[in-house]
């Protein structure tokens, strides 16, 4: 039980990351509007849990994203005006927006996790007490 206890510990360490690199993945703002990640910088982190060594079940959660575009002088698609400055815009924004829930969603299953590996202690601690206590009546039985 402390195995799944520390791999859910270790899954909620991941999605904490998640949740922390996430804001990274939107356009940085440059002098002339937005451009986009380049293909020299990634960020990712993935963590893989199992839940049995001996063949169980297993998941893998990660997220990694590589931005390849580039933008000739700097300008990104949020520049301008008209309708392609507009469609750049609401883009943006709407990616802002996905990022930021995903990052909140990341941050709960984290919270969910954590709380999921206490309660694994907890119980691996209860049942413990509960096989002490037969024990000890089986021997004042005897």
């Amino acid at each position: 039980m402390d195995e799944l206890a520390e791999r859910l510990d270790h899954a909620a360490d991941a999605l904490t990351a998640v949740s922390r690199d996430a804001a990274s993945l939107a356009a940085a703002p440059s002098r002339s509007g937005f451009t986009a990640i380049g293909a020299s910088q990634s960020i990712g982190a993935s963590q893989s849990i199992g839940a049995s060594q001996s063949g169980g079940a297993s998941q893998s959660i990660g997220a990694s994203q590589s931005g390849g575009a580039s933008q000739s002088g700097g300008a990104g698609l949020s520049d301008g005006a008209g309708l392609p400055g507009r469609v750049g815009r609401a883009l943006q924004e709407r990616w802002i927006a996905v990022l930021d829930a995903r990052s909140h969603e990341a941050s709960a299953a984290a919270v969910r996790l954590g709380e999921m590996a206490g309660s694994v202690r907890q119980a691996r601690r209860n049942y413990a007490e509960t096989d002490e206590a037969v024990e000890r009546r089986f021997t004042r039985e005897m």
